[in-house]
């Protein structure tokens, strides 16, 4: 599997990935990092988009090389 691009991300969306790998609701992510849970799904699509994955399971998988 591709490396993951995590230069396309932003500073935000590196933060909710953080969040995401650790297995946090996007509500915990939200109010972690002081934002809505609405603006952290909308993050979460995005980074879903940029790294080319369907949900947070291809996600972590991406992340653990499997």
């Amino acid at each position: 599997m591709p490396r993951p691009k995590l230069a396309e991300l932003t500073r935000a969306e590196r933060g909710v990935l953080g969040g995401l790998l650790r297995g946090l609701s996007l509500r915990r992510i939200a109010a972690d990092r002081g934002t809505s849970p609405a603006t952290v799904g909308h993050q979460a699509e995005s980074i879903y988009r940029k790294l080319g994955v369907h949900s947070r399971s291809e996600l972590v998988a991406l992340f653990a090389g499997g």
